[in-house]
């Protein structure tokens, strides 16, 4: 049979001195057994050991660390980030240059003027002939000279904008027929047109129709960008051709359907993808705040010899529980708090303030968006709490909160999509209900009935995650790391006893 070991593991009586020594200054070391029902000595009780484990985690320096030293590093960092990403997208919106190459025996107009013209197009007037070179197609010459291409034909009708994403310049230098995909390949050009005059086949009689053969690079955005442009170009052309012999056989412009398109602002202002990105960082940045303090009161006060101890002590196990809980939720709250903070001072600091916040940041939005933070924080850091207690090193703790971690991640990244919305199922998702009314905050269009089924949920969870910590927190096979049947004992506990410690006298 195993024989249980002490409760006091220290193995220096002067670790012991010294910390009666320290607590001597503001009271007894563990205060005395309260009575059943003086909830005033409880209270005592939970004041004290509270002031001690949040003194304790804000001596420590990867707390300071997690607590003041990150927004300061990170939030300026971020913000030089998201200000080269709009200049680099204020760049991408000036219009683009495609390299076109023609093949030598292109017939129809002048280059020039199909590269130049714009995507929409007139009907001809009788007294307006089109300004077509000779070596053109006449205008009854029929589909046998029509350029003939696939792909997508926008831009129809006289009232269309021409379409400005993208510019077409002729290369300098002329490329045989043979040798236009192998520049277009290389990279010599970023479009290149090769001409399929007309055929007749000798055993059928069938003609086969002349064609233009657009050749872009497959992946390259610019040059599909090029290669749709001057497609409705060539088919631009072939309309107008069409047109003509229409005009010239008789057949008025009243029998063409005319084709147009409008486009409309949409109701409603236009969403910003850092207005969820923004909730998401301030959740994450909690969560980060939150880690040290709970490894550090539960694994790392085993690891340290102390919390058999503590265990030990006259003060209820729910009690002690509930200061660790206690100090770990007020560093969570204090980072959010500095996050957030430090993401205001960023956001206004780099005039990023009408892409994040296009209709002003208020105090109020501001009070409600840490009122979510805080319920989170309360949440995650029982969570920790539960998760940390099996823990027998500080090692051990941090390759327990990977998966944690991990896990964690996945939702906040799914509400990132701009698709997803607050819904009442999703109110009851843990972390995709944080960050998606933290956006909605954001946004200014809150719903309060939302607003308070995604705080009353989370609550709930941390009640929840609270108590599952109470029924590990302590127990025999946590704290002597039991294995084998013993580590499932907890599970059917349904309360801990705490024996009298008998006195000296």
């Amino acid at each position: 049979m195993r024989t249980p070991r002490a409760a006091l593991t220290l193995s220096d009586s002067t670790q012991l001195d010294a910390l009666m020594r320290k607590e001597s200054q503001e009271g007894e070391l563990f205060p005395p057994p309260a009575a059943v029902g003086d909830h005033s000595a409880r209270w005592k009780q939970f004041r004290r050991l509270a002031r001690k484990e949040l003194r304790e985690s804000l001596r420590d320096h990867r707390t300071v660390f997690t607590l003041v030293l990150m927004p300061i590093l990170v939030y300026p960092l971020l913000g030089l980030v998201i200000q080269k990403f709009a200049v680099d997208a204020a760049a991408a919106e000036s219009t683009p240059v495609a390299t076109v190459i023609f093949d030598p025996s292109f017939p129809g107009p002048d280059i020039d003027e199909i590269l130049d013209s714009p995507s929409g197009y007139l009907w001809p007037e009788p007294d307006e002939p089109p300004a077509i070179t000779d070596s053109g197609p006449a205008a009854n010459s029929g589909d046998a000279e029509l350029p003939l291409v696939s792909g997508l034909l926008d831009g129809v009708g006289a009232d269309v904008p021409p379409q400005q994403s993208i510019r077409l310049e002729l290369l300098e230098g002329t490329v045989p027929p043979d040798r236009i995909e192998e520049a277009v390949a290389l990279g010599v050009a970023d479009v290149g047109v090769r001409w399929h005059p007309q055929t007749r086949n000798s055993e059928t009689g069938r003609v086969q129709s002349a064609a233009y053969e657009i050749i872009h690079r497959t992946g390259d955005r610019l040059s599909i960008q090029g290669a749709e442009k001057l497609e409705r170009q060539l088919r631009n052309l072939r309309e107008y051709y069409s047109r003509l012999a229409l005009r010239d056989a008789g057949v008025g412009r009243a029998w063409m359907r005319h084709i147009g398109a409008t486009g409309v602002e949409p109701i409603g202002r236009k969403q910003s993808p850092l207005e969820t990105f923004v909730p998401l960082m301030l959740v994450l940045m909690t969560m980060t705040g939150a880690v040290y303090p709970a490894i550090d009161l539960t694994a790392g006060e085993r690891e340290r010899g102390t919390l058999e101890m503590l265990i030990a002590s006259p003060v209820s196990r729910r009690t002690l529980l509930a200061a660790k809980f206690f100090a770990v939720f007020v560093v969570a709250v204090l980072t959010a708090t500095v996050n957030l903070v430090a993401t205001v001072i960023t956001v206004y600091s780099g005039h990023l303030n009408n892409v994040i916040f296009p209709e002003g940041l208020t105090l109020g939005m501001l009070t409600q968006v840490l009122a979510l933070l805080a319920v989170f924080a309360a949440f995650f850091s029982a969570v920790l709490l539960c998760v940390t207690s099996f823990a027998r090193s500080f090692r051990e703790a941090q390759a327990w909160l990977i998966p944690l971690m991990l896990v964690s991640l996945a939702p906040g990244i799914l509400s990132l999509l701009p698709s997803v919305q607050l819904t009442l199922p999703l109110t009851l998702v843990p972390l995709v209900n944080i960050v998606l009314l933290g956006r909605s905050l954001l946004q200014g269009s809150p719903s309060v009935g939302l607003f308070c089924c995604t705080l009353a949920s989370t609550a709930l969870y941390a009640v929840i995650a609270l108590r599952f910590a109470g029924r590990v927190f302590g127990s025999d096979a946590v704290l002597f790391g039991a294995t084998g049947d013993q580590t499932g004992r907890w599970l059917q506990r349904s309360q801990t006893v705490n024996a009298a410690i008998p006195s000296g006298s």
